[in-house]
């Protein structure tokens, strides 16, 4: 009993040396734990603050588009009121018994030069695939879908308009020996061409495209502009510079 004793108080200080390490062993598993979730915690407010900053170029990227189809818009609409003034008045100088002279042929070469939108959206693309559903201002993220979404249907139903086609496969071929887009065109029998009833319809197809295409384009330049307030203030908010 007594080496029993003996044994055990010996055993006593080895066992608390153990329980000593195992508590020191333990601390720093639990400072190596800490250490790692501070690193991760740092590594996410890192990446999170890369996102912001580039979500917040994306933005500025796309209001720096939006002003380019602004200015291709409005460019857009002057062109297509002037080739109305010019059909009009190519339908009055041939109703006139007027001589065929070079202002008529540059005018004939112009008329079927019908220019169409055609919107930059490649910021749109990058921020559609990485941060447009980040975006916590809905009325800017609606804005965005909204702008988009009628860009691309103006520009599928710029497609759907035909008279540039018409005059380059019917009238030019028909009417004309020559022919040289924004120069001239030499008629084959200019009376011929005054007289013909698909020459003036031809004219009306150019006034009536001209017509749908502003007041499509006009629409597209509000929402431009809607789009562009509404960006510069998330910008301005957020603190971008």
């Amino acid at each position: 009993m007594r080496n029993l004793i003996r044994v055990f108080r010996i055993k006593l200080p080895k066992n608390e040396k153990l329980i000593s390490y195992i508590k020191y062993a333990l601390g720093e598993v639990a400072l190596i734990i800490v250490g790692i979730l501070i690193a991760l915690q740092a590594n996410n407010l890192s990446e999170n603050r890369k996102s912001e900053r580039y979500g917040l170029l994306l933005l500025n990227e796309m209001h720096t588009s939006l002003l380019k189809d602004s200015t291709e818009l409005s460019k857009l609409i002057v062109t297509l009121r002037e080739l109305q003034t010019l059909s009009e008045s190519l339908k009055t100088t041939m109703q006139s018994l007027a001589e065929y002279n070079d202002t008529l042929s540059k005018s004939f070469a112009t008329i079927s030069t019908i220019k169409t939108f055609s919107g930059n959206n490649v910021a749109y693309q990058n921020l559609n695939l990485t941060n447009l559903t980040k975006i916590r201002n809905n009325e800017l993220r609606q804005s965005i879908l909204h702008y988009y979404t009628a860009s691309a249907h103006t520009e599928n139903v710029s497609l759907e308009f035909k008279a540039t086609t018409y005059w380059r496969q019917n009238i030019y071929p028909k009417y004309f020996k020559s022919f040289r887009t924004l120069e001239k065109a030499e008629p084959v029998n200019y009376e011929q061409l005054r007289r013909s009833s698909e020459i003036f319809v031809a004219l009306d197809y150019v006034y009536n495209d001209c017509a749908y295409l502003i007041r499509k384009y006009k629409q597209q330049l509000q929402l431009n502009s809607e789009l562009r307030v509404i960006t510069v203030k998330e910008l301005q908010k957020r603190g971008y510079q």
